[in-house]
């Protein structure tokens, strides 16, 4: 198995043979999931990065468009969907690659303490995420019962970028 160019291979324990087939479709699931969630990961920084270059484009149109007479329908609008895009598409990659605000000194505490520290930390962030994907996604469903949209010239659906939230959060 080659992950980031880094070789990992995946050793065995001596145990019964159904153990051991059981174990291996475990292992197995695992690492196709953990392939999928970084695929995943790395398809949302690249939506993330579309979405960042997408903004001062929409801006300067806007701003060049009131200076030759002319407006951009939705240009503000669209400019700030595409800063929720970058905060939310962006979240999985920015922490596989550590690059979130951490609190370091906990993590370079005793060796016990940083697991359960690293452990609480997961637990938590997995039911906060969870949460936040309900809410969320409930927003979503109102936005599509009630046809919710913005309120803008444009009347773009609601449900739209409220979507791209839940994807991200996902």
């Amino acid at each position: 198995l080659r992950i980031d160019g880094k070789k990992f291979r995946f050793r065995r324990a001596s145990s019964t043979a159904c153990q051991e087939k059981r174990g291996g479709k475990i292992r197995s699931f695992a690492v196709k999931f953990h392939a999928m969630a970084e695929g995943l990961s790395f398809v949302g920084a690249i939506l993330a990065v579309v979405a960042f270059l997408a903004m001062p484009f929409l801006v300067a149109g806007q701003v060049l468009g009131r200076t030759l007479g002319f407006s951009v329908a939705g240009a503000p609008e669209y400019a700030s969907y595409s800063f929720a895009a970058v905060s939310f598409l962006g979240l999985s990659y920015a922490m596989k690659e550590y690059a979130h605000i951490r609190v370091s000194f906990m993590l370079d505490g005793p060796r016990q303490l940083r697991r359960v520290a690293d452990l609480l930390a997961h637990v938590l962030g997995t039911i906060l995420i969870g949460y936040a994907v309900h809410i969320a996604w409930k927003g979503v469903g109102f936005s599509l019962k009630f046809n919710d949209i913005s309120q803008g010239y444009d009347a773009t659906p609601l449900w739209i970028p409220q979507l791209v939230m839940v994807a991200g959060f996902v």
